[in-house]
């Protein structure tokens, strides 16, 4: 799946906003119930390699659209991993990873709630650094 994926997020002309699939949608076909353990495995290698930056906003997207369907995802990790290349302060935040964040927790969008201040978010991210 892999593979595939990279195909999907290194195809330059799907950025182009005149074609009709853009490459979270693409990848989001490939999404069903068996393949989604090997779609959400390399969506988090992306996210836990430095090499792999350029697949980041891509798999962000993915991300969103998966905690939308309620895909089943470690979701400490994912936070954690979300906020360790986002916002490692705790202080940017950025929009797409506090949806994600709100969605995967099962919490209102505004609510009082700090993901760095959360133990298990917090054990998984100090994993990262």
């Amino acid at each position: 799946m892999r593979e595939q994926i990279l195909h999907i997020f290194n195809n330059d002309a799907l950025d182009n906003e005149e074609v009709e699939d853009s490459k979270t949608a693409l990848v989001e076909d490939l999404i069903n119930d068996e393949t989604w353990p090997a779609i959400l495995a390399a969506l988090i290698d992306f996210l836990e390699n430095d090499q792999d930056y350029t697949y980041w906003d891509d798999t962000l997207d993915v991300l969103w659209g998966a905690a939308c369907d309620n895909r089943a995802m470690p979701v400490d990790k994912v936070i954690a991993l979300l906020y360790y290349r986002y916002d490692p302060t705790g202080t940017q935040e950025y929009n797409l990873v506090w949806s994600i964040t709100a969605k995967l927790k099962n919490i209102r969008y505004h609510a009082d709630y700090w993901p760095l201040d959360d133990p298990d978010v917090s054990k998984e991210f100090h994993k990262l650094a």
